[in-house]
């Protein structure tokens, strides 16, 4: 299996023009509101245009209560998670299995696995914990992830 962290952007054309909405704050902050149903719906769009599949969603509490048309997730798992990301697969060369898990946010991150024919289920669900663990690390606690450079 191998892990990385990239942009989807280099795989999927016009990820980078999503962004989830903002509000500024009395004291002139800006703050990141929920995900919108419009954001999740561009970034499964953008992502199946590329041969990808969404395979599960990890969604927030807050996020659910707000999304009313869940029908984009219908073919998905739907769990809560302590961040918005969308997991994708796909086949991919040599026989390997792709999967991506993309962070619902204002900027656009994910982490990415191919698997070997030969990697048990077991083996592939303990690797998207630890992808699902790292991403958590990265969302947590109000810190945005890594600029992407190049």
């Amino acid at each position: 299996m191998s892990l990385s962290e990239h942009n989807p952007v280099a795989t999927a054309p016009g990820t980078d023009l999503i962004s989830a909405k903002t509000q500024t704050t009395q004291k002139g902050r800006r703050e990141l509101r929920l995900p919108s149903l419009e954001l999740f719906k561009e970034i499964i769009a953008t992502y199946q245009r590329h041969g990808w599949e969404l395979k599960r969603v990890l969604i927030k509490p807050d996020t659910r209560n707000e999304l009313i048309d869940a029908e984009i997730f219908s073919k998905a798992s739907l769990r809560d998670g302590e961040f918005d990301g969308l997991w994708f697969a796909r086949g991919s060369q040599g026989g390997r299995e792709a999967w991506e898990l993309r962070l619902v946010g204002e900027n656009p991150y994910a982490l990415f696995a191919a698997f070997e024919p030969e990697e048990t289920e077991e083996e592939r669900e303990e690797a998207r914990l630890e992808m699902e663990h790292q991403m958590r690390e990265q969302s947590g606690s109000g810190s945005e992830p890594p600029a992407i450079v190049g």
